[in-house]
């Protein structure tokens, strides 16, 4: 077992992706560990450790744009985080035995559940706090009023708004410390300062209970019970629309369960692996 993950380098259309990958040698599989919007590996620094002791390697993933990885920050579509996501599978394939399983959070979710319709080498999904559309709960008519202004001058100047303005990081994490180390990360500034691309992509283009009626593998999804920023009925739409087996846990968190209480995530994603014939 490496005693620390170690950082590597993955080659995705032309970019160099950052992540962290920890390994156990066995033939359990390893977890694609997906970033929420703007944020990057840091997000799971703790839960890639408690996996470890448990027998389980990981992957923590920099999209594009996000961390330390290449390409403009905050410019993206869910096609490219695709792809970024297909390649982490690739290099994971190349030097590990077992199943893949991919593990998000928020956007993660997103791009966790929209990879694995894409791709037949995932075998299971963790979809946490996946939204089922984001203009639900964040789109207020102001703001959809000023969205559509904002994709008119797009087409003759490139913007970039900053998802801030429409939620602040308390909203997603009690925590206060972890809540100064988020906002004190240039990194994260940068990549959630989005470009009318990226938002058409969260707003216009994301449907969570097409994607998940589309997938036919394994999903469990996570549901923080505190969570300040989406309301659960979001979650409700998702169970409803996908196919067994598919299983939900609640966990007494706010948005960010692989941040505040990242055991109580390792718990529930372990417990379930067995479940579906993915472990021990």
């Amino acid at each position: 077992m490496d005693d620390v993950p170690r950082e590597v380098t993955i080659a995705s259309e032309g970019l160099r992706l950052f992540g962290r990958w920890s390994e156990v040698a066995n033939t359990a599989g390893a977890l694609v560990l997906l970033p929420g919007l703007g944020f990057h590996t840091f997000e799971y620094e703790r839960l890639q450790t408690l996996l470890a002791e448990r027998g389980r390697s990981s992957l923590a993933l920099d999209y594009r744009g996000h961390g330390r990885s290449g390409g403009p920050p905050g410019d993206w579509t869910l096609e490219l985080l695709v792809a970024d996501v297909r390649a982490a599978v690739d290099w994971i394939l190349a030097r590990h035995v077992g199943p893949v399983i991919l593990l998000g959070n928020s956007l993660g979710a997103m791009a966790a559940v929209a990879t694995a319709n894409a791709d037949a080498r995932v075998a299971a999904v963790v979809a946490s706090n996946c939204p089922a559309h984001v203009g639900d709960f964040l789109m207020t008519p102001l703001r959809r009023a000023l969205f559509a202004i904002a994709k008119l001058i797009s087409l003759v100047l490139p913007l970039r708004i900053s998802v801030n303005h429409f939620y602040a990081y308390s909203d997603l994490i009690e925590d206060r410390a972890l809540v100064d180390r988020i906002a004190q990360d240039d990194a994260i500034r940068k990549a959630r300062r989005l470009s009318v691309a990226a938002y058409r992509a969260l707003i216009d283009e994301w449907d969570g209970v097409r994607e998940v009626a589309r997938l036919a593998k394994p999903l469990l999804l996570v549901q923080g019970s505190r969570d300040r920023l989406q309301p659960p009925e979001q979650t409700d739409l998702l169970l409803d629309a996908a196919h067994e087996p598919k299983y939900r846990v609640r966990l007494a968190t706010g948005h960010l369960p692989n941040l505040e209480r990242p055991d109580l995530l390792a718990d529930a994603v372990l417990s379930w692996l067995p479940k579906i014939g993915l472990g021990p």
